[in-house]
């Protein structure tokens, strides 16, 4: 089980124990959870199947770019009026690198058979980003 640090706001808004180490599965799990994405019954929803390392490499890592950009942002005098945008460029910018990188297997998404196109990853990646730029702004006041 690999674990990752994340700040302690980005913890809280995805409701993660208090402490350094959290495990990578349940970073992927809640930030689906947060972003509202693969809901029980919906029709069209995607499900995020923790077994598929890519999935939870392609989750964490925009967590991750989010992250880092957001925490950036709580030191600057004045938070950017567009800092959901911003947050949003962050994880896009992740799904170039992620698929760049190429030394993994494309992430699988359940009840959808097929490999999601990169459109689709696009897509995800911008409501994820969206999702918790929008938490943390929140959880911190701002």
């Amino acid at each position: 089980m690999s674990l990752i640090g994340l700040s302690r706001s980005t913890r809280q808004v995805l409701g993660l124990p208090d402490y350094v180490g959290v495990p990578r599965v349940e970073v992927a799990s809640q930030a689906w959870s947060l972003a509202e994405l693969g809901q029980a019954g919906q029709a069209g929803s995607l499900h995020l199947d923790l077994h598929d390392d890519a999935a939870v490499d392609f989750v964490v890592g925009i967590v991750e770019a989010v992250e880092d950009f957001v925490v950036r942002a709580f030191d600057a005098a004045r938070w950017p009026a567009d800092l959901d945008t911003r947050a949003e460029a962050e994880a896009v910018g992740w799904v170039d690198d992620f698929l760049a990188d190429g030394s993994a297997a494309p992430p699988g998404f359940a009840a959808s058979d097929a490999i999601p196109s990169e459109v689709v990853l696009f897509m995800l990646a911008r409501q994820l980003g969206r999702a918790l730029s929008q938490a943390l702004r929140s959880a911190t006041g701002h």
